[in-house]
């Protein structure tokens, strides 16, 4: 349990770190990444769909992981990858 508490939590800031500058976008379990070694570390990969804010917003490939929002009305916003994240 301690584990996976730790990998969630560095996922989390890792969102924390990336939702100061933009949206990743495509947050889906391919896109979530644990790296074993000595410690374990938790990795958010593949940002071709990283938008920095004030930019259009395109290319969203996994409508699976979308918040409602950004389904029905195209809004765009942090909150996109924190729903990503819970799904």
């Amino acid at each position: 349990l301690k584990e996976r508490l730790r990998v969630t939590l560095q996922w989390l800031e890792g969102l924390d770190h990336l939702s100061e500058k933009g949206i990743h976008g495509d947050l889906s379990p391919k896109n979530l990444v644990i790296k074993k070694g000595r410690d374990i570390k938790a990795v958010i990969i593949d940002l071709g769909c990283f938008r920095y804010y004030g930019r259009e917003r395109w290319g969203l490939t996994n409508p699976l992981a979308c918040s409602p929002e950004y389904l029905k009305e195209k809004k765009v916003s942090s909150k996109l990858d924190v729903w990503s994240m819970g799904v």
